[in-house]
């Protein structure tokens, strides 16, 4: 009789799917740089200038004309 088999470790040969690396990279990217903004209060600083330079910028984009 032979000697019994014993189970050889496998390893997995698949590569990780990259989309799911990305995906995973950016949250912990967006989350390094944004918390502690969101934490400090910086959106919290828009002066009423900005607000009105945001408003015209958003305008001009939609399509409006620069004199009218």
């Amino acid at each position: 009789m032979s000697p019994p088999v014993l189970p050889t470790e496998r390893r997995s040969t698949a590569a990780p799917n990259p989309a799911i690396v990305l995906t995973i990279t950016w949250v912990a990217i967006v989350a390094a740089l944004g918390f502690p903004a969101i934490s400090t209060g910086v959106f919290d600083a828009l002066s009423t200038d900005d607000a009105m330079r945001l408003v015209e910028v958003r305008d001009l984009l939609a399509g409006q004309g620069w004199f009218t």
